[in-house]
């Protein structure tokens, strides 16, 4: 379970990483020609793809510190 907890938290926080970049790189892009319209764009549906991974992301990695492999690693710590 932890292995699969981890590799979907690395997948979530890929994505949100590269929705970001993406947000940030369409909105520069955006203000650069002038075009409003681009600027919402980027502004509204790809920040919200943004902010669900990023939500997705701080619950799977909660949740690893509930498995058993989470627990040892904290205990150690």
């Amino acid at each position: 379970m932890h292995r699969v907890l981890l590799t979907a938290t690395r997948l979530c926080l890929l994505a949100f990483l590269l929705a970001g970049v993406l947000a940030v790189a369409g909105q520069s892009l955006g203000l650069l020609i002038g075009s409003g319209s681009l600027v919402k764009t980027f502004g509204g549906p790809v920040t919200d793809l943004a902010c669900v991974t990023a939500a997705i992301a701080g619950v799977l990695a909660f949740l690893l510190r509930y498995t058993a492999e989470g627990r040892a690693s904290a205990t150690e710590e």
